[in-house]
């Protein structure tokens, strides 16, 4: 799903915050043990793995492995 589709943008969200992450599967674990709640299970959008999380106050934010060329890669 793009972000222009779906429950977020028909309920009137038009923007998205995402955070990209080496190893989808490792992130949610520790994010877990932090006590962030993770929203389902990790999904295959076809250019990455994405999975949301719930924050305070009723925010939703992606985090993402990319399944996508990089522009920059970091050393």
């Amino acid at each position: 799903m793009h972000t222009n589709e779906g429950p977020t943008f028909e309920a009137g969200a038009r923007h998205l915050v995402t955070f990209m992450c080496d190893d989808i599967t490792r992130t949610i674990a520790d994010l877990k043990a932090k006590g962030i709640t993770v929203l389902g299970e990790p999904e295959d959008e076809g250019w990455g793995i994405t999975v949301m999380l719930a924050l305070p106050g009723g925010l939703e934010v992606m985090v993402y492995e990319p399944r996508h060329p990089m522009a920059v890669t970091l050393t």
